[in-house]
């Protein structure tokens, strides 16, 4: 089937459902089931700033992106009572201007959804109308599966020797980052090069009881930027201009380690890549891009 709408209205399962993810409840998202061109609201929290004085962070934003999108997809599909049925398996964003003291509003649109793939374009808004983010998805309707091993996959030891070191701009870094996101430590960071690990705790599972993909979402935006931070000392500040990442499979009963590299810089622009695997199980999770402006 093709559809091109959103949903005027949710079952009350689903609403009940996403009222049970732990990681929006964490960020105070509030949802609203009758109106689909408001359909995720966050108030504005300096909390949720991606430092004291700063913007609203990258990855929160990314977070909203994907639940709007999510959500209309599980209520075409009829996934009410099971958001862990639609599993986001890649996801764009663009950032088109910073959102600052003041609430912002996300909505979505499904594009078109099949049997087992769906399409959906997600936006957010800020207090005043204009347009900060959007995001593009993809979603399966599947249940859970195990991943399996690539040969092309570099295993965790290649990318993390399992040492800790911050380094001194490293622990600046990550005083700012538990100060707001206490399931996230800093591993390890050096030139062009940031280790974060993300805790597998209940503030950061979604419905389904995995680890919320916006929280991956937004661990791969900060190791992005910490090794960023990290190529050169006189860059004291940068901004995300896209985020993308593709989802291997849903993490579940283990906390992760997300690795961020930078790969080039030309110009005002760096380019970063970001792997997310099981800390325990050495398992591939996700892996995208994080392009940053200085």
């Amino acid at each position: 089937m093709q559809m091109e709408r959103i949903s005027a209205g949710l079952p009350e399962p689903l609403t009940a459902a996403y009222a049970q993810d732990g990681w929006a409840r964490f960020l105070g998202i509030a949802l609203d089931p009758r109106d689909p061109a408001r359909r995720l609201r966050l108030a504005y929290d300096t909390r949720l700033l991606n430092a004291d004085g700063g913007v609203i962070h990258g990855g929160i934003l990314a977070t909203l992106l994907l639940d709007a999108a999510r959500i209309e997809t599980a209520a075409a599909w009829g996934s009410a009572g099971d958001l862990g049925s639609v599993r986001p398996l890649d996801g764009q964003i663009v950032y088109l201007r910073p959102a600052r003291e003041g609430d912002v509003i996300a909505s979505a649109q499904l594009l078109r959804a099949g049997r087992t793939l769906a399409f959906a374009s997600s936006e957010i808004r800020d207090a005043q109308g204009q347009l900060v983010a959007q995001g593009q998805w993809v979603f399966a309707h599947a249940a859970d599966e195990a991943p399996e091993a690539a040969p092309e996959a570099p295993a965790l030891t290649q990318v993390w020797n399992g040492e800790a070191d911050a380094g001194r701009m490293g622990v600046l870094l990550e005083a700012n980052m538990k100060k707001r996101l206490p399931g996230l430590s800093l591993r390890q960071m050096g030139p062009g090069r940031c280790v974060i690990e993300v805790a597998d705790i209940a503030d950061m599972r979604d419905a389904g009881g995995a680890l919320a993909g916006g929280a991956l979402l937004l661990a791969c935006d900060n190791v992005g930027v910490f090794a960023g931070f990290g190529l050169n000392a006189r860059i004291t500040r940068m901004s995300t201009a896209a985020l993308k990442l593709s989802f291997v499979a849903p993490a579940r009963d283990e906390p992760l380690i997300v690795v961020g590299r930078s790969l080039g810089k030309a110009g005002p622009l760096i380019s970063n890549q970001s792997l997310v695997y099981g800390r325990d199980s050495g398992r591939l999770y996700a892996f995208g891009t994080v392009t940053l402006a200085t």
